[in-house]
């Protein structure tokens, strides 16, 4: 009977352990997920301090324009007649 309540004992500290573990993991979920919600709430408002709200940045060079490319060969496809 000893050693029965001995591994009774043993086990129970494990269980301990175990919720202590499984408690520290949820405390930092918990931080990690508020740490989360908070940048994604900045990238979502991108609110920046101290910039003089007035100044805009504006490029007098026009953007290039694109051609587009053919794909395939570049005679005809049209069967002779």
């Amino acid at each position: 009977m000893r050693e029965e309540t001995q591994g009774d004992g043993y086990t129970l500290g494990l269980l301990v352990d175990l919720r202590d573990v499984c408690r520290k993991i949820g405390d930092n979920h918990y931080r990690m997920a508020a740490e989360l919600h908070d940048l994604l709430r900045k990238v979502a408002n991108p609110e920046v301090h101290g910039l003089d709200k007035s100044s805009r940045f504006e490029s007098n060079r026009p953007l290039p324009v694109r051609t587009a490319r053919r794909c395939g060969p570049s005679h005809s496809t049209a069967m002779p007649t």
